[in-house]
């Protein structure tokens, strides 16, 4: 149920090693996962090989971000959808460009936008929406109230704890070159970004079984080798 997870490879934002992102994993009964470190695919090989050791199915992604806003996650389907999001990434660095705010075609990687994107009607066939725990509640008054086939389980994972929360600050304070008093709601995760046992996770999602099942058909989905 873990599509966006990040370790600390998404330089000054995340906090946790691969080693303790995937104890984490094997702690609160995670079966598959993503590593989406924020533009870089930097530590997906060694994630690769360490979820198989550890008997979790590793899903290969890319969070990207357009300074301190988040755009949408891609998840790899297969090996060539890997290399779609490091040729994006490629791209972008080599030129110096932001991300774009619509990614295009691509065949081979799902693409999920956060709750607050409101073009519901242009979603293509391999792009999604991520509904957080704490959005549920806003579902009822929402475009995607009526059709939820579009909607996935999104629980971003930055650190591992209150302390660990923390450091993440501590981070952002150093990347933005400010007191930590003076971060922005924009420029920190939500205090809520760790992982939670799958079984409560799912409690948030109950009265919505089709949401649920639609995550795990999108990781059912995925393949990285």
């Amino acid at each position: 149920m873990y599509i966006n997870n990040h370790s600390y490879y998404s330089l000054r934002y995340g906090t946790l090693s691969l080693e303790n992102l995937i104890r984490e994993a094997k702690k609160n009964n995670v079966k598959a996962m993503a590593l989406t470190d924020i533009n870089n695919s930097m530590g997906m090989i060694d994630f690769v090989k360490m979820c198989k050791k550890s008997g979790i199915k590793p899903i290969a992604g890319v969070e990207f971000r357009s300074g301190d806003d988040f755009l949408y996650t891609g998840l790899a389907k297969n090996n060539a959808g890997f290399m779609e999001l490091n040729e994006m990434i490629s791209y972008h660095n080599l030129n110096k460009k932001s991300y774009p705010g619509d990614p295009g075609n691509m065949d081979n990687t799902y693409i999920i936008y956060p709750f607050e994107y409101r073009q519901s009607s242009k979603l293509r066939d391999n792009e999604y929406i991520g509904i957080r725990p704490s959005e549920v509640g806003k579902l009822f008054t929402s475009e995607y109230f009526e059709d939820r086939s579009k909607l996935v389980i999104r629980q971003p994972v930055t650190f591992k704890d209150k302390t660990t929360n923390i450091l993440h600050r501590n981070l952002r304070a150093i990347d933005h070159n400010t007191l930590i008093t003076k971060l922005t709601p924009e420029q920190v995760a939500m205090t809520d970004e760790w992982m939670l046992p799958v079984d409560d996770l799912l409690k948030f999602y109950e009265n919505y079984p089709e949401i649920i099942r639609n995550t795990e058909r999108l990781l059912e989905k995925c393949f990285i080798e």
